[in-house]
């Protein structure tokens, strides 16, 4: 992209600045690019001021090599008309577009100017007195960087008729211009286009053939080869069980073994071994038969609990999914809802087995057991306890009973002992002395009679 004083460079598919060339004065917009990836363009720097032609690396944007072309000149004289002052310099070369020829010559249009003018004072009129000179010539860069200029045409005006006034002079040696510039670039157009012409009809061809072969990779793009399709869709089916079911263990079918793509052996919440699906990918555009016997055969020799065949065609009169002779069909949306309940039934029946088996084991134990020693030896322990218990309790039986039997004693005696002595003080003190609750009668002639009894 040209700038007002530079190129930019962007990458068309991210649209990105790659770089940028500043150049010190304007470039031109008429520029070319070379077979070898070299941009060609005049450079206009008024500031010199001079012309260049600039060669421009277009990978890396660098100033590979700068030209610079023929300068002109353009002064007036006396312009004042009285003082004698002057005013000149040098003057820019015009430049025309840029070419580049097959052989890697780059070829340009440079104009140069020689003008000279000077005012003549003659009472109320001023007249110039000038003299103009114009040269077009072509500029030759060769592939060695070697230059060459030739003269395409010269133009000239000398004014000695100065009664003419000056904006006349202009008009006319303007429109002069033109045409000899015309002329000179209609020529130097149809050299170059001719020059060019079996470049052009080179890059058309070339263009056409990598058209075909463009056309040609976009229909293999887009039909694609069954196997790539299919080795495709077996990554997809890898990558969604891994995902889906991260602690089993998902297995692509190694290529020369049984058939099958992909070997997925379910793992338990415990992590044993509950059973094996072997996955099936199809895709193709129509349903075979032949693919449920040679996957019935691949079962047995994968020694898989489960068979099933993913495919975008099922068979006639089935939806979705169906047990078709003894192998599971389904199509890709409802391959991973049908996976979850194969797996959830392969872990229960896994559950099962182990349930069964563990028992039976655990009945031939028990059985073991019971007819053993050990158990015996346990039995005859506890016995032992609980007879060493039972004696214990009829020792502290019969200690306790002597215990209770000897405090009777003492009791009786003491309270025979106490009617005695109250029955003495009665004797004594006769009826003044109070009957004392315990001591009655009855109680008394109870423990007389129980003395009594013991004697």
């Amino acid at each position: 992209m040209f700038l007002s004083n530079g190129i930019a460079h962007f990458d068309a598919p991210t649209g990105d600045q790659d770089w940028q060339y500043t150049s010190a004065g304007s470039l031109q917009p008429d520029s070319a690019i070379g077979s070898n990836n070299v941009i060609y363009v005049a450079e206009l720097d008024s500031s010199v001021p001079a012309s260049y032609l600039d060669s421009i690396s277009q990978s890396t944007g660098q100033l590979i090599n700068q030209i610079q072309l023929p300068t002109g000149s353009s002064w007036r004289y006396n312009i004042d008309c009285f003082q004698g002052f002057d005013i000149g310099g040098n003057l820019a070369a015009g430049t025309g577009p840029v070419l580049v020829a097959p052989d890697g010559s780059v070829f340009l249009e440079v104009e140069t100017s020689q003008y000279s003018d000077t005012y003549v004072c003659d009472g109320p009129n001023e007249y110039q007195a000038f003299t103009w000179n114009d040269t077009l010539s072509l500029l030759k860069v060769s592939p060695d960087g070697s230059t060459q200029y030739q003269t395409l045409n010269t133009y000239s005006q000398l004014n000695p008729d100065d009664s003419k006034p000056y904006s006349q002079i202009d008009l006319t040696i303007e429109k002069k211009v033109q045409e000899s510039l015309g002329t000179v670039r209609d020529k130097a157009r149809l050299e170059g286009e001719e020059g060019l012409k079996l470049k052009v009809l080179e890059k058309e061809e070339l263009i056409a053939s990598m058209q075909r072969q463009i056309e040609e990779l976009k229909h293999r793009a887009e039909q694609g080869s069954q196997q790539l399709q299919g080795e495709v869709q077996e990554l997809e089916l890898e990558s969604l069980l891994r995902a889906k079911f991260p602690h089993d263990m998902v297995e692509p079918v190694a290529k020369g073994e049984f058939g099958g793509d992909v070997l997925h052996r379910v793992v338990g919440a415990q992590g044993q071994h509950c059973g094996t699906i072997l996955w099936e990918s199809k895709r193709t555009k129509n349903w075979s038969d032949a693919w449920l016997a040679k996957l019935r055969d691949d079962q047995r020799a994968a020694k898989a609990d489960v068979a099933l065949i993913v495919s975008a065609a099922l068979p006639k009169g089935i939806k979705n999914f169906d047990f078709v002779d003894g192998i599971w069909v389904t199509e890709s949306r409802c391959a991973m809802s049908v996976a979850i309940a194969l797996r959830q039934t392969l872990i229960e029946l896994s559950a099962a087995r182990q349930a069964s088996e563990g028992q039976q084991s655990k009945m031939e134990m028990v059985y073991q057991y019971l007819t053993g020693p050990r158990f015996r030896h346990r039995v005859e322990a506890i016995v032992e306890k609980f007879s060493d218990m039972q004696a214990d309790l009829d020792r502290e039986r019969k200690a306790m009973t002597r215990g209770w039997a000897k405090s009777e004693e003492q009791i009786r005696a003491v309270i025979g002992s106490t009617a005695g002595m109250y029955g003495d003080l009665q004797g004594i003190a006769g009826r003044p002395l109070q009957e004392i609750e315990g001591l009655e009668m009855p109680l008394l002639e109870a423990a007389k009679t129980e003395v009594e009894d013991e004697s």
